[in-house]
């Protein structure tokens, strides 16, 4: 019996021979997919094609990443891990056991027996009401394996698809989804030249509602033909586990239980269903669900090729801007037809904004107009809302660094957000309800920029730590 190019710890070998290229071997490797290898009919000396769950036939042998290879890998998803966390409490929690933990980790996964440990459930009150999971960090550390991975597949098809989706990526965000529909605006209407008309969708409680098993076919099939790294296989049984993984089955719920009364029931996933909803909170929900929604984005690009219009999308929130009102009234059931068939979602049917540009439209905290744009009064309040919390905590004197840090960024947040618009008034408002013990800890630059005094961060370095 001779048996041709067996793959053995990376290495080509041939019976017989005493050399095997790389092209001589190449139709004999063991792998022909995941699921499926190349079978020797010991009778006929034919190769043929089988599932590896059946028990009728031997796997060969096939190469794999070298254990040490793929434990640095995971140290660098930890140091990934880190950024920008570094001083939260369950970071600072578990560094001191970071280095024994990981390789840990790293060896179970390796080995294949990876299973999530416990996240902690809570709800959001601010600035609505959200169910969120948080994951024990060392699952976080997986998620950013994943995403490491995966999330330059993830730009190239977000590039090919003309950069449409604009959440959780670098260089892009809120800001940019904004202009894009105010450009969409211009374009599409030759400068209000010509009328044209705007459809505003998203989908109902997107991120409880996804199929799972339908995200995971779509993320296997990428990582099948796009992924062509040695930890391939351990790509894929990660991703699986993570989409198929149900915090909700093992978790420790911090907020009051009354709280779970006030939201629907669709928009948790102690309510869900079996198979049903990603949880928030997650990096891979997040990255996952914006491939998800590019097959809508490649299917919108496909139905309005021919006509003259804009689309943008950010998570599940989408504008379609279009010189066409008939066509784009025909668009809109094909789009929801294809959410329902395709994606195992609904578009909202009830409540559909389908306006002439003229109008404007609401978007991202934003009324959209041509060469115009205003804060919408919901974001305006809640900002105002925050202001009075800071100057509670500069009146009572309960001010520490961290605390001070924390509604730096939080106000130039929103300053940031209101410089993008038509806001003057607004922000001349907020700087009038800002009071001299304000001013003990902080200033303002160009209106705009909210800094804490160097003087006060020598004083409490102290009290912060």
């Amino acid at each position: 019996m001779r048996v041709r190019g067996i793959s053995i710890n990376g290495r080509l070998t041939d019976m017989g021979k005493s050399h095997v290229s790389y092209d001589d071997a190449k139709p004999f490797l063991s792998e022909n997919s995941q699921h499926n290898s190349w079978i020797l009919n010991f009778g006929s000396g034919n190769l043929n094609n089988n599932n590896k769950y059946n028990s009728n036939y031997v796997r060969p042998c096939t190469a794999s990443i070298d254990f040490r290879i793929f434990q640095d890998s995971m140290f660098e998803a930890y140091e990934d891990c880190l950024i920008g966390k570094r001083s939260s409490p369950q970071a600072l929690e578990y560094i001191p056991s970071a280095s024994v933990d990981v390789c840990r980790l790293a060896w179970e996964v390796y080995n294949f027996s990876y299973e999530p440990a416990t996240s902690t459930c809570f709800m959001v009150t601010f600035p609505k009401l959200r169910e969120v999971f948080a994951a024990n960090f060392r699952d976080r550390i997986i998620h950013h394996w994943i995403c490491l991975r995966l999330n330059p597949l993830f730009e190239k098809r977000n590039e090919d698809l003309g950069n449409v989706s604009h959440a959780c990526r670098k260089g892009y965000g809120t800001i940019s989804a904004i202009k894009q529909v105010e450009a969409g605006i211009e374009n599409v209407s030759h400068n209000m030249q010509k009328e044209a008309w705007i459809y505003k969708g998203d989908i109902v409680g997107f991120f409880m509602n996804i199929n799972k098993q339908k995200m995971f076919e779509v993320l296997k099939e990428l990582i099948e033909k796009k992924y062509f790294a040695s930890d391939k296989s351990i790509l894929l049984f990660l991703v699986k586990v993570t989409v198929f993984h149900s915090p909700e089955k093992n978790c420790f719920i911090k907020s009051p239980f009354e709280l779970w009364k006030k939201i629907k029931p669709d928009k948790s996933l102690f309510y869900n269903g079996e198979g049903i909803g990603e949880p928030i909170g997650n990096l891979t929900t997040q990255l996952f669900a914006g491939y998800y929604m590019s097959f809508l984005d490649e299917f919108v690009e496909r139905l309005f090729e021919r006509k003259n219009y804009s689309y943008t999308r950010s998570v599940d929130d989408f504008v379609i801007v279009c010189d066409d009102r008939a066509f784009l009234k025909r668009a809109i059931k094909l789009i929801m037809n294809f959410t329902h068939n395709e994606l195992k979602v609904e578009c909202h049917r009830d409540n559909v904004y389908f306006q002439p540009a003229s109008h404007g439209v609401k978007f991202l905290g934003q009324i959209i107009k041509y060469k115009r744009r205003y804060t919408i009064n919901r974001t305006v309040g809640r900002m105002i809302n925050r202001v009075k919390q800071c100057l509670l905590e500069c009146e009572n004197g309960s001010m520490t660094l961290l605390r001070a840090e924390h509604w730096a960024m939080v106000l130039n947040s929103y300053f940031g957000f209101l410089v993008q618009s038509n806001s003057w008034k607004i922000r001349k408002k907020v700087m009038a309800m800002l009071t001299p013990s304000f001013y003990q800890y902080y200033y303002i630059v160009n209106s705009r920029t909210v800094r804490i005094k160097n003087k006060y961060k020598h004083e409490s370095n102290r009290l912060c730590y």
